[in-house]
C-alpha cells in the first residue's frame, strides 16, 4: 500500500507493508514552516563553525519573532535602508500576505524594539533587486528535490518549469512596490493563462533575450541546484524509518549575473497539470514506480553502490544526486 497523504497513516499503520509519503520530523526542516526551515539551517551552519547567511544559499532573511534574528534585521536595516525587502508571514502560502517594502517603511517602527510578539512569526528576506527578467517579467524557477528512502538516504532531482510575473518589472515607486502582480510568480495569484515555461523553452529564451549560453542551466543552474538539495537533507537529519518518501518543491531566482538563489521550500507540493512545460503525467508516474520499486524490489532499479564520476542515476527523469551508500563507501 503506498499513502501518498501522511495523514491517512493511522488508518493503515497496522498493515505490515506500506510506504507513507512522509518522512518524520526531517520533513518540517526541508520543507515546513518557514520558522523551522530557518531554525534548521541555521544550526546546521553554526555545527559546521559558520552563520547560515555568509553561506548564500537563500537571500539574506530574519525570523522576527526571533530577538537575535530582529535586532540582526535592523543593523541591516540601518546599514542600507534603501534596501527592498520580501515580508512573509510565517504560516503564508501560495504567495498570500507577502508584501514588499523599504527599510524605510514605516510598517516597520512597531517592531523595531524586537519585542513585540508575532503571531505565526514574520519574516524578512532580502529582496533580489536585479533579476534576471523574460519580456521584461520577474520570474522563478521550480525544481523538486524526492527524498525516495531516509534507511538509506537517497536524493533525487528533477527539473521543473519557470514561472512569470503577470506585470513588467518596477522597483522604482511605491505603486511598484505595492503591486503584487510585479512581484510574485505564483501562479496561484495570477490571472494570466500562460505563466509556465519547460525548461527547455527557458534555455531558448535565455540565450534569446540575455545572450546566456545554451548549456547555463546544464553548467550553473542544475549544478547549483542539485548541491543545495543535498545540503537540505544533509540539514534536516532525517531519522531512520523503512518505507518512508516525500517529494518537497524548490523555488529559486536567477539575478542578471547568473547567480541562483533558493527562495523557499515547500512540503506539501501539489501535483498538478503545469501546462506546456512536458512535465505531467511523466513527472508523477515515474516518480510513483521509482519509489514502488526502490522499498518493494530494488534490485529491479540497479542503483550502483558507488559514485561513478560525471555519471548520473537517472529513473525517468529523476536524478540521483545523493546516495548514502555509496558516499559511505567512498569514504
Amino acid at each position: 500500500l503506498m499513502l501518498l497523504r501522511w495523514y491517512s497513516y493511522d488508518r493503515y499503520k497496522h498493515l505490515k507493508r506500506s510506504v507513507v509519503s512522509h518522512i518524520g520530523p526531517g520533513s518540517t526542516c526541508i520543507g515546513g514552516g518557514k520558522g523551522t526551515q530557518l531554525k534548521c539551517r541555521q544550526e546546521f551552519a553554526r555545527r559546521s563553525g559558520c552563520e547560515y547567511n555568509s553561506l548564500a544559499v537563500q537571500p539574506l532573511q530574519f525570523n522576527l519573532q526571533n530577538t537575535t534574528d530582529c535586532r540582526a534585521f535592523f543593523r541591516a536595516v540601518e546599514q542600507d535602508p534603501q534596501r527592498v525587502w520580501i515580508r512573509k508571514p510565517g504560516n503564508s502560502q501560495n504567495g498570500r500576505g507577502v508584501s514588499v517594502l523599504r527599510g524605510t517603511s514605516s510598517s516597520l517602527k512597531s517592531l523595531r524594539s524586537c519585542k513585540k510578539k508575532i503571531k505565526d512569526g514574520l519574516f524578512m528576506q532580502a529582496y533580489v533587486e536585479q533579476p534576471l527578467l523574460l519580456e521584461g517579467r520577474k520570474f522563478d524557477v521550480r525544481t523538486y528535490l524526492l527524498v525516495a528512502s531516509i534507511d538509506p538516504v537517497l536524493v533525487f532531482y528533477h527539473d521543473g518549469f519557470a514561472r512569470l510575473a503577470e506585470r513588467p518589472f518596477a522597483l522604482d515607486s511605491a505603486e511598484s512596490l505595492a503591486d503584487a502582480k510585479i512581484h510574485v510568480t505564483n501562479a496561484v495569484r495570477q490571472t494570466s493563462d500562460r505563466p509556465f515555461l519547460g525548461f527547455d523553452k527557458l534555455a531558448r529564451r535565455l540565450t534569446v533575450e540575455h545572450g546566456l549560453p545554451a548549456d547555463f542551466l546544464d553548467v550553473k543552474f542544475r549544478p547549483r541546484a542539485r548541491e543545495v538539495s543535498k545540503m537540505l537533507v544533509h540539514a534536516a537529519g532525517t531519522e531512520r524509518r523503512r518505507g518512508r518518501f516525500q517529494v518537497f518543491a524548490m523555488d529559486w531566482l536567477i539575478d542578471r549575473r547568473g547567480g541562483v538563489h533558493l527562495l523557499e521550500v515547500n512540503g506539501d507540493t501539489s501535483m498538478a497539470s503545469f501546462q506546456g512545460t512536458g512535465l505531467t503525467p511523466r513527472i508523477w508516474t515515474t516518480m510513483l514506480d521509482l519509489v514502488e520499486k526502490l522499498h518493494t524490489a530494488p534490485a529491479k532499479l540497479r542503483i550502483p553502490r558507488r559514485q561513478q564520476r560525471g555519471r548520473l542515476f537517472r529513473h525517468g527523469r529523476w536524478e540521483l544526486v545523493y546516495n548514502e551508500v555509496a558516499e559511505d563507501g567512498a569514504a
